[in-house]
């Protein structure tokens, strides 16, 4: 069940009215416009104008840079109005992806500013907004008090338009609380005006809406009544994006109809819509209304199939947000928690310490005072047992000693341990899950081994849009200095600015993207310091797919590449210089390879570990030579397969000898 929001994003939009080659020549000129207008007011303005159409258009990544961009120039102008729609863009964009806190502070911002510059229809618009994402959390009791309060000044300003916005909003709220009644009189509240300014898309939004309802309270002759008289605009409007919500919905009233052949119709076609628009929360949906459906038919395997997909996307849209703040509230938690345990355990040693001290005082004066006693009667004899008594005494104090320092040793290394496999966990958290590269990489392999706990390898997976509009998959491996903490300290740095490196906007190219972050690694361990600078960085290969022209964009620093086709490699080389070596006014640029590439063909990215590590018969290295020769041999093979015949030939190269490297092989098939 899909309701339909009514965001009121406040966006100036021109493409309701162009489109094609229209619409096209529009972005040019403002992106134009741009280019070459001084950094004022109206740049700021055009600025917002450019990233609302990219919105409108579905291109997020360029929306936020020129929002961002727009945001910044407007601080540093104290242009106040600019800064609240530039901030109530961003939280638009971070609404739709989920990332409700940020979507959150974004609105909030707004909010502030424009009850500042007092802009009642803007201040109302932001409510509306605030109140949509405490909808999504789930706090109905919140986003209640924001829509009543958005609808009490629009109703002040006599604003129909957006009443009926509201009116639809707390319909929805109602609805997630189980407040039917309420839903359903809210709803028809807004279709009422909606009707009257005649808006097809509005329409259609309530009417879906009002059937979802009627499916709640199992009346489903009027449900479909209205969900067909939506689809019916749908249609006519052919709006992909209203089709998959009407498609969804109709599946979830056919399914609580039972009625499974048409519920399966619709899931069907809404799945396919949902999957080609890329709506990752209509997807969520109908997976479920689809394992629903296959498992009340009696064809498991297919619910089975369903029902996984659901919850791979449910729990990546909803939970994915909360993990960094999950690991690091917990990192804190653990650290205070053993801060005191060692500060306690320093004061209880300090105290037994104290009465030792105080118990071997007594015993001493007790003894001195025996001999004083005795002596006259016992002096050479008592001297010979005091000395054996003595001697006994150190021996045993030195027994007690060496085991207490055992048992601390012990307790250590556990302790030490114990952390290194927590890093492990938050390492492996950073790395992309199969369920992330499967959804941009369709055949590939990871042969992942790290020598330590930790490893200094690493890969990284992501896609993007450049500024030239080229869509690109992009992969990178890495190796960084050393292995085990000091590497994976560094892997976490690496990966922390290939992430960064995503949104910025100067980063087009693979070359583009190992300067960046070189500079960013040489400034982050001050390299730009003589004296104090940390020599230490890594190897990398980063590559940029381009499924649309077949073009492989390509830089390495230190590493290789290798392409196979029909079972003929090819080696790329990268510069012959690392990330993080060269600092100051020698810092060297990469260089960018573009290559053409085939359906069919498979790339390999790769640290040094796998062809050095050491074995055989006469225990010396694998070498490239062989690594190449295994790889172009088995290319024809699923990459599954790939990767068994790497692991079986490694752990027999290997055998009884230690493995001397982390180990990283990354095979992706075009």
């Amino acid at each position: 069940m899909k309701t339909s929001i009514s965001h009121c994003l406040v966006l100036i939009s021109l493409l309701f009215s162009i489109s094609g080659k229209a619409q096209a020549d529009f972005l040019d000129s403002l992106k134009d416009v741009c280019q070459i207008a001084p950094k004022d007011t109206n740049l700021i303005k055009n600025l917002n104008d450019l990233s609302i159409e990219y919105l409108n258009l579905g291109e997020d990544d360029s929306s936020y840079r020129y929002a961002s961009f727009a945001l910044l120039l407007g601080k540093s102008l104290h242009f106040k109005t600019g800064q609240a729609l530039s901030h109530n863009i961003l939280a638009n964009l971070y609404f739709f992806e989920g990332n409700y806190p940020k979507s959150l502070e974004n609105n909030l911002a707004a909010l502030r500013i424009r009850e500042n510059l007092g802009d009642l229809k803007a201040v109302a618009n932001s409510y509306n907004n605030i109140g949509n994402v405490y909808h999504s959390l789930g706090d109905s009791t919140k986003a209640l008090s924001y829509h009543f309060t958005a609808l009490k000044i629009r109703k002040h300003l006599k604003d129909s338009v957006n009443i009926s916005f509201s009116y639809n909003n707390i319909g929805n709220v109602y609805q997630k609380s189980k407040n039917f009644k309420k839903a359903l009189e809210f709803h028809l509240e807004a279709l009422k005006i909606k009707e009257v300014f005649g808006d097809s898309t509005e329409i259609c939004l309530s009417l879906n809406n009002i059937g979802i309802v009627y499916t709640e309270i199992k009346n489903y002759d009027e449900a479909l009544k209205y969900q067909f008289e939506a689809l019916k605009i749908a249609e006519a409007l052919e709006d992909p994006y209203n089709l998959d919500i009407v498609y969804v919905n109709l599946c979830f009233t056919f399914v609580r109809q039972n009625n499974m052949e048409q519920a399966e119709f619709y899931g069907l076609k809404a799945l396919e819509l949902a999957r080609e628009i890329e709506d990752v929360e209509t997807i969520v949906q109908a997976t479920n209304s689809l394992s629903i459906v296959y498992q009340k038919t009696g064809r498991f395997e297919q619910a089975l199939y369903f029902y996984e997909e659901h919850i791979g996307l449910r729990d990546s849209l909803f939970s994915e947000e909360n993990i960094e703040k999950t690991i690091q509230t917990q990192l804190q938690f653990d650290f205070e928690k053993k801060a005191l345990a060692t500060k306690l355990a320093h004061e209880n040693k300090e105290a037994l310490t104290q009465a030792e001290n105080d118990k071997q005082r007594y015993i001493l004066i007790l003894i001195s005072f025996l001999l004083l006693v005795l002596i006259i009667f016992l002096i050479f004899t008592y001297r010979n047992y005091l000395a054996k008594q003595r001697s006994n005494q150190i021996i045993i104090q030195q027994k007690t000693e060496a085991e207490k320092q055992k048992s601390i040793i012990q307790e250590k290394n556990k302790d030490i341990t114990g952390s290194i496999k927590y890093a492990k966990r938050i390492q492996e958290a950073i790395l992309p899950s199969h369920e992330t590269i499967t959804t941009i990489i369709e055949d590939y392999f990871i042969l992942y081994s790290p020598k330590d706990i930790v490893s200094g390898d690493f890969y990284w997976v992501s896609d993007a849009v450049t500024k030239y509009q080229e869509k690109f998959v992009m992969a990178a491996v890495a190796d960084c200095t050393g292995h085990g903490v000091p590497g994976a300290l560094m892997s976490i740095i690496g990966n922390n600015f290939l992430r960064i490196c995503e949104r910025e906007p100067s980063v087009n190219r693979p070359s583009e993207a190992l300067d960046f972050i070189n500079v960013g690694i040489s400034r982050t361990l001050r390299q730009e310091y003589s004296k104090s600078s940390i020599q230490d960085g890594m190897d990398m290969v980063f590559i940029a797919i381009d499924y649309h022209a077949m073009n492989l964009h390509f830089a390495g620093a230190k590493n290789s590449i290798y392409v196979v086709r029909n079972g003929e490699l090819t080696e790329y080389k990268g510069d012959k210089h690392p990330i993080g070596a060269f600092v100051g006014e020698e810092m060297k640029k990469f260089t960018n390879h573009t290559i053409s590439i085939q359906k069919g063909d498979c790339i390999y990215l790769f640290s040094d570990g796998y062809a050095d590590q050491f074995g055989g018969e006469h225990g010396k290295k694998f070498m490239y030579s062989r690594f190449k020769q295994l790889l172009a041999t088995n290319s024809h093979l699923p990459m599954t397969e790939q990767r068994k015949k790497l692991v079986d030939a490694f752990e027999n190269w290997k055998g009884t000898t230690e493995q001397v490297d982390d180990v990283c092989v990354f095979g992706i098939r075009i």
